[in-house]
């Protein structure tokens, strides 16, 4: 038979098309939106979600347009993080499309395969370890607050009791953790009630940054700062730690000590009350007495311990202290005794029933096992251990016949093993979260998976031969038999959940249980000695990359570190006198040796470090993707603890340019120029308490209100900026702002429409019991009288009539007279089409689709949001309002702001918040001697200093 062309088309068509025909199983996800399936094509859509970061749990509502998510912004009705969201989830989006994400299974040589034939693979080696009892299984896990994911763990430990399970998770609160079960607190997770502590010690905890819930944290503990508040009415905030954090920066007062002498601190504390009379627990009587009678710290240190005890024990359950995961279990446990002591049991600290995790062996104990058993098989989910726990765990390793790593892209740990699978994003998958209060957090998908990926719940639903292991059946099980709800169907119940975002925690979850002190004795024996001498080495993990995993995400990668300003590269940090006593300088590479292991990189000064302490970011130096050859790994000089000591420094004579964000781009002189030498008019504001004369000041003049539209402005409370850079993170999502790299950074600096300035209160030692240092985010202030608009010479810088500078990318000739007369140099040339790296590639998906993307030379700057502010316009029109109302348009930065710094409004609308808190006695402007008029004004930042250390 002759078939002509057209003819065998047609059958060959046919025949594809049947053969497609089979479906997936559809999944249904819920969008906040009423009307999901009448919106208009670039409308957006927003679907409630979930992200976890270490112990924090932060509600999500993610934009989506034409089914691709653009934007996470906070969802407001979250119990825990009520709208706010850190700088890491605000980079999701880019982790999401980022080029450099494996797209195939692939083995060690690289060939890739389909994804089929891994579940084929996990169901034949699940068969065989539920045969043998789980023998020969091995599971590296990262940690996890998902009660689902954590049911299944316990399922395994039923089903396969011989399968080993191991912990690689250099984020995990372990030693909190540890702490609990050693005072029969299994089972039990503590929830801290920040907003209602009058006075706070952290001992190297930095809760306002990067440990435990610091969205939520940080919300309580400046809701009681904001507004010029009284001193009647504020907290007060102690920090001991060696290196500074966001919290230290934060402290009313701050000692800078070494890590291995915090844990002397803390029982010199607790020796104190003793002395005065506070009774301990019946089982320490003994221990008490000898810790008592102990001479305390003379000079500094005993005034900061007599000082601290006695604001404490006026402060009896009102007060908190918190202890960071650096430091050791024995000093988790003492700080429960002294929060007993003090009555905060109860009071500021709550207990709630929680699953606790079921495995905390290390890679060590990992390492061990392989040593003693053989391992058959070997399942990585989502961990890198051969990056963060070095070549001992290589060599184990190499001697298990058959490895599985899950993870978003190819790492040092997926080189080694048999097979690489890509791990699936949260924002593709289903989950669920659990918050220390028992709020449940649902997490459901916002697209389709981009790539041939599986999550971690399928992974593990397979090894236990669930019949129908997809996510969703497994969040959807968990979710019918362990929180249903009385007198509702669970159809109705899990939509209601599934659109809101959460489930509030049951009322019978609060736990009245204490802690048992029988075995401190025993735990600190040996460990409360005088402090050690030698340079002693402080590990912390960085605040951009973490312990790595973040290494490959270019917007946390170029964000400016809030302490260093540092982007793109790592440092070993040394205070001003260690510094000279070595003779070294910013930038001097020095060789750091302890142990037989050596490192070179370079050294930067920063106030507030410990003497004779060295402090040494995590995370960096990496082999692949953006992370190549950025900073330098100093993981080969970590021991098992947080610090070490005996450590040697020799300087070398090289040098190298630290690509650090401490200075602002200056077009017209091709160079850098400080905005710190120019602000001249308001020193005394910035450096002013809220109870100063200052805070007396003239009202500020505001605009009046017009016929045809709203006059926005901004207000920043100083008071209550954490520093934390969410905003920045949240203004380069929404705007399209180009990653320029490191080069690009030492040159001319980054393209960030919005930094932070970091200012120390006090220009004789910062960090020495004063009140270390203020922030305050800046931008373009939107100028009434503007020099930009009147130096362009092509009027591409104009003035709105609703009080916006605004620029005409399409008539910018880069002249740079714009930048050379603004006073705030706020200003960004764009040197180059940055644009077109992502051209082609996944990581255009990430673009803005509101928000025009600029090519090279032209100069850019923030626009308020200005795409929010015409999509509300929009709304109110169609609901015929002639105004917008209060709320409704808010900038990207103000809408992420965790502690609700930043406010934006109609100034003319008398009842708008901007306006009240422009008309109240602490708001400023900057360089108002400039008559400038700017729209965006500050109020005076707060610190309540204890006199007795101040």
């Amino acid at each position: 038979m002759t078939l002509d062309r057209r003819t065998f088309l047609g059958s060959v068509g046919g025949a594809l098309a049947l053969a497609g025909c089979t479906r997936r199983p559809v999944e249904h996800a819920l969008p906040t939106a009423p009307t999901a399936n009448d919106a208009a094509p670039g409308e957006p859509l927003y679907y409630a979600t979930s992200a976890q970061r270490g112990a924090d749990v932060m509600g999500l509502i993610v934009e989506t347009t034409d089914g691709r998510p653009i934007k996470i912004e906070g969802n407001a009705k979250h119990p825990l993080s009520k709208g706010g969201v850190d700088a890491w989830t605000q980079a999701q989006t880019f982790a999401l499309y980022d080029s450099q994400r494996a797209r195939l299974p692939t083995e060690r040589s690289g060939k890739a395969f389909a994804l089929e034939i891994v579940r084929q693979r996990l169901d034949r080696l699940a068969a065989r370890a539920r045969a043998r009892g789980g023998a020969g299984l091995a599971l590296l896990l990262e940690y996890s607050l998902s009660p689902s994911y954590r049911d299944l763990l316990g399922q395994i430990r039923r089903t396969l009791p011989k399968a080993e399970l191991f912990l690689a998770d250099s984020c995990a609160p372990r030693n909190s953790a540890l702490a609990r079960q050693g005072l029969g607190l299994t089972g039990l997770t503590p929830h801290l009630r920040i907003a209602t502590a009058d006075v706070l010690l952290a001992l190297d905890c930095d809760f306002l940054g990067s440990e435990g819930e610091a969205v939520s944290a940080a919300r309580a503990f400046y809701s009681r700062r904001r507004g010029n508040p009284t001193r009647r009415s504020a907290n007060r905030l102690y920090v001991v730690e060696p290196v500074p954090t966001l919290t230290g920066d934060a402290a009313d007062n701050r000692l800078a000590l070494p890590r291995s002498e915090v844990g002397a601190f803390l029982a010199q504390l607790i020796g104190q009350l003793f002395r005065w009379g506070v009774n301990p627990p019946a089982e320490l009587q003994d221990w008490a007495r000898r810790l008592a009678q102990q001479t305390p710290w003379r000079e500094r240190r005993g005034r900061w311990v007599e000082t601290v005890a006695r604001r404490l024990r006026e402060r009896r359950r009102r007060s908190l202290v918190l202890i960071g995961e650096r430091q050791p279990v024995w000093v988790h446990e003492l700080g429960w005794l002294l929060n007993q002591l003090l009555g905060n049991l109860g009071s500021t600290i709550h207990l709630y029933a929680d699953q606790d995790w079921p495995v905390w062996q290390g890679p060590a104990a990992f390492v061990e096992a392989a040593r003693r058993k053989q391992f058959s098989d070997l399942l990585l989910l989502g961990t890198n251990p051969l990056y963060t726990d070095g070549a001992e765990f290589a060599q184990a390793l190499a001697s298990i016949p058959f490895s599985m790593h899950l993870s978003a892209a190819r790492q040092a740990t997926s080189e080694r093993c048999s097979w690489h699978v890509p791990r699936a994003h949260f924002l593709e998958s289903w989950g669920d979260l659990r918050s220390s209060d028992g709020t449940i957090a649902l997490q459901q998908p916002t697209l389709a998976p981009l790539f041939a990926a599986l999550s971690d719940l399928e992974v593990l639903a397979r090894l236990l031969g669930m019949p129908d292991p997809q996510p969703y059946n497994v969040v959807r099980q968990y979710f019918q038999r362990s929180l249903g709800k009385p007198g509702m169907p669970s159809e109705v119940f899990w939509r209601f959940a599934v659109h809101e975002g959460f489930v509030r925690r049951p009322a019978a979850a609060h736990q009245s249980r204490l802690p048992s002190f029988g075995g401190l004795k025993a735990t600190t024996s040996g460990q409360i000695d005088s402090p050690r001498s030698g340079l002693e080495l402080v590990f912390q993990l960085d605040w951009a990359v973490a312990d790595g995993r973040y290494a490959s995400n270019g917007w946390l990668q170029e964000a400016p570190d809030p302490i260093t300003q540092l982007c793109w590269s790592s440092a070993a940090l040394l205070s001003p006198t260690t510094a000279a006593r070595y003779g070294v300088v910013d930038g001097q590479l020095i060789e750091l040796s302890v142990g037989g292991a050596k490192v070179q990189l370079p050294a930067l000064r920063i106030a507030g470090v410990a003497e004779g302490c060295v402090g040494l970011q995590r995370g960096y130096g990496q082999q692949h993707g953006l992370a190549d050859g950025v900073g330098q790994d100093v993981g080969p000089l970590q021991g098992a603890n947080w610090w070490r000591g005996g450590a040697r420094l020799v300087p070398t004579a090289s040098l190298v340019l630290l690509p650090r964000v401490d200075r602002l781009q200056d077009v017209a002189r091709g160079g850098h120029a400080s905005v710190v030498h120019r602000d001249t008019a308001e020193p005394a504001r910035w450096h002013a308490l809220t109870l100063s004369p200052m805070a007396a000041a003239d009202p500020l003049p505001l605009p009046q209100a017009s016929s045809h539209s709203e006059q926005w402005g901004m207000s920043i409370d100083t008071a209550a900026c954490s520093g934390c850079g969410a905003c920045v993170i949240a203004c380069q999502a929404e705007n399209n702002i180009a990653i320029v790299g490191p080069a690009h950074v030492v040159r001319y600096g980054t393209m960030h429409w919005l930094h932070i300035e970091r200012r120390a209160l006090s220009e004789r030692s910062p960090h020495a019991g004063q009140s270390g240092y203020l922030r305050r985010p800046v931008a373009c202030q939107h100028c009434e009288h503007a020099p930009c608009e009147s130096a362009c010479p092509v009027s591409a810088t104009q003035h709105s009539p609703d009080g916006l500078n605004q620029m005409v990318y399409s008539a910018c000739v880069g002249a740079g007279g714009c930048a050379r007369d603004c006073p705030y140099g706020v200003r960004r040339f764009n040197h180059l089409d940055h644009a077109q790296r992502v051209r082609g590639r996944s990581d255009a998906l990430a673009l803005n689709p509101r928000v025009s993307v600029r090519s090279d030379g032209v100069m850019e700057k923030c626009s308020y949001c200005v795409q929010r502010i015409v999509h509300a316009r929009a709304q109110a029109k169609q609901q015929g309002r002639q105004l917008i109302p209060d709320g409704w348009a808010e900038p990207a930065c103000a809408r992420t702001c965790p502690t609700q710094a930043i406010v934006f409004g109609n100034v003319a609308d008398r009842a708008s918040r901007v306006r009240r808190q422009k008309r109240s006695a602490g708001a400023y402007r900057l360089l108002a001697a400039a008559n400038t008029s700017p729209r965006t004004s500050y109020l005076l930042a707060f610190r309540n200093p204890d006199p007795r250390l101040s």
